[in-house]
C-alpha cells in the first residue's frame, strides 16, 4: 500500500515506497536535496515559504538567532512526515514548535540562546533533532 500524508494546506501527497519507512533526513539532507522535497512550499509558524526560499533560510548561518535553528529542524521534521515516516512520536512536538515559531518568529527575529523564548523552544528543538536523526519512532534514511 501507499501511505498518504497530508500537509498543513490539506493537500494529499502520495508517497510511493516499497519499504516500511523511507527513513528520516536531517536539515543538512533536505537543504542539499531540493529534488527530494515532496512539496513546493511549506508552512512554518503560520508563514508559507516556497521550497527555494526555505532552503535559502536553512543555508543561512543564523549567527546565534535561534529562530533559524528551530526553522531548519521543523522544516526537516515536516518533510520527514510528508514522505511517509511514522510521526506518532513527533506530531505534538511539531505542533508545539509551529506554535513557538508563530509566537517568537518569523525567522530572523533574533531570539537568543539565553532568552526566555529559547528556554521554551530548546526542548522542542532537541526532540525534533532526535527525530530527524532517526532516534525516535522512525529510522534514519540509509
Amino acid at each position: 500500500g501507499i501511505p498518504n500524508a497530508t500537509d498543513s494546506d490539506s493537500h494529499t501527497v502520495f508517497v510511493n515506497c516499497e519499504c516500511e519507512s523511507p527513513g528520516t533526513g536531517t536539515p543538512g539532507y533536505w537543504k542539499n536535496h531540493p529534488e527530494a522535497w515532496p512539496v513546493n512550499s511549506i508552512m512554518i509558524g503560520g508563514v508559507t515559504y516556497g521550497r527555494d526560499d526555505a532552503i535559502a533560510i536553512m543555508l543561512t548561518a543564523g549567527k546565534g538567532d535561534k529562530t533559524y535553528t528551530m526553522f531548519s529542524a521543523l522544516v526537516a521534521a515536516k518533510l520527514n512526515v510528508l514522505i511517509g515516516n511514522n510521526s506518532s512520536c513527533i506530531d505534538s512536538t511539531i505542533t508545539s514548535a509551529d506554535s513557538w515559531m508563530a509566537m517568537y518568529g518569523p525567522v530572523g527575529s533574533n531570539v537568543t540562546g539565553d532568552s526566555y523564548a529559547w528556554s521554551l523552544g530548546e526542548p522542542l528543538y532537541w526532540k525534533l533533532d532526535k527525530y530527524n536523526n532517526g532516534g525516535l519512532c522512525a529510522p534514519h534514511r540509509e
